[in-house]
């Protein structure tokens, strides 16, 4: 991503433009709302857009995920209650992803079955039924991506402009996001249509190139109401772009679990029994027991595939495949680029891959797609190309000899 030259007012107002341009777009506008402080921008930047076109109340989703701090609970409930917003808050039984445990690989926010180990009591605001979701059935259970369309039917709401507090400095995966681009759509680079043939419409990323700092300026520059959580979490001493409200219990996210019993006790002790493996989780998820920092050693003699697969077989057996398949395809997305072999640490330039990235993966899972090869377009970054290529080269050249 380019360096950005303009100051927190410039991406303001690039904001209000985006969403402008979305409320001409798209039948109706609704925005995504977490309790984070990204989501918080694209709110109050949203409300400023419809007040000045006369489009009040906002129409709002939020995804409640049963294990959120209680601060997060009153801000969002604020949020509600104000006269400007139209808020729909689901309580409804999903499926979420648990990278703490590979004996429960997913756990199931409001399931009834297990409504007497639920962190907080459900919102009286609460939705539990969506037309067409079958959330009764733990085999039936969506993700949230995929409950999209469902809680936005086209029958209703005919296309719909979902604004997201999505930044494309945040992850690559984030930053692909926002590079590609629709054919019909090539000036509206914030725009992402939806792929889902069940969905009508598509995301509207209005602050997808602010920074954190940004981020954190617009609030108190605007006088918007905040998440509290970031202010418990700043006196923990917890930087303000490490600081994260959402469940803790992904392949990323999990880094940041211990942050729960540190700020948030009073839900952290009912988060232990609700969510197999989080405890341990909590003390090693930095480590290489969970596949970060320095990774467990490979045994002597055991070629890298075999020793890849012994980590993949850990996990539940319909997680295997996918895994897998997602490591395969970047094997071959490599010896479709080049005949060089994968290395143990040093990076391809021109592929971004190592096996060490990929056994990450195989321990972790990786099923959100966070992690990605990082490869060097040549002659975008020449400078770092070759200091790649010369690492790559001397670590090669060592294992050969």
């Amino acid at each position: 991503m380019g360096k950005k030259s303009y100051t927190t007012v410039d991406v303001y107002t690039r904001a209000l433009e985006r969403v402008e341009q979305a409320y001409k777009l798209f039948d109706t506008i609704s925005v995504g709302f977490s309790g984070g402080k990204d989501s918080t921008a694209v709110l109050n930047i949203t409300l400023e857009v419809a007040k000045h076109l006369n489009k009040l109340p906002v129409n709002v989703y939020f995804w409640d995920e049963e294990a959120i701090p209680y601060e997060t609970e009153h801000y969002v409930r604020r949020v509600y209650n104000l006269d400007e917003i139209d808020m729909d808050w689901f309580t409804v039984p999903i499926k979420h992803r648990n990278a703490c445990s590979t004996v429960q690989p997913y756990w199931f926010p409001w399931a009834e079955e297990e409504k007497h180990l639920w962190v907080r009591p459900k919102p009286i605001e609460g939705i539990s039924k969506i037309e067409g979701y079958n959330s009764d059935d733990p085999n039936t259970r969506l993700m949230i991506p995929d409950l999209d369309a469902l809680s936005r039917p086209t029958k209703k709401y005919g296309t719909v402009g979902r604004v997201m507090g999505i930044r494309a400095d945040e992850s690559l995966s984030r930053f692909l996001q926002v590079s590609s681009r629709a054919a019909d759509m090539r000036e509206f680079n914030y725009i992402i249509p939806f792929q889902d043939k069940g969905a009508s419409g598509g995301k509207v990323l209005p602050i997808y190139d602010w920074t954190t700092v940004d981020v954190w300026t617009a609030p108190i520059k605007y006088g918007w109401d905040t998440n509290e959580c970031y202010e418990l979490e700043q006196m923990a001493g917890i930087s303000p772009s490490a600081q994260r409200i959402a469940p803790p219990f992904g392949e990323e996210p999990m880094q940041k679990l211990w942050r729960f019993p540190l700020c948030y006790p009073d839900v952290w002790e009912k988060m232990v029994d609700r969510v197999d493996g989080a405890r341990t989780a909590a003390r090693y998820s930095t480590t290489e027991l969970y596949g970060f920092n320095k990774t467990i050693d490979k045994p002597d003699g055991m070629e890298w595939e075999e020793f890849i697969l012994t980590q993949v077989q850990k996990h539940k057996p319909n997680l295997q495949l996918d895994i897998l398949t997602n490591i395969q395809r970047w094997i071959n997305a490599h010896y479709n680029k080049t005949s060089d072999p994968i290395l143990h640490k040093a990076i391809h330039p021109d592929t971004g891959l190592n096996w060490d990235m990929i056994l990450k993966v195989a321990i972790r899972g990786n099923t959100k797609g966070r992690r990605m090869p990082k490869a060097i377009t040549k002659h975008r970054d020449l400078e770092e190309w070759n200091k790649r290529k010369a690492r790559y080269d001397k670590e090669l050249q060592e294992s050969t000899n």
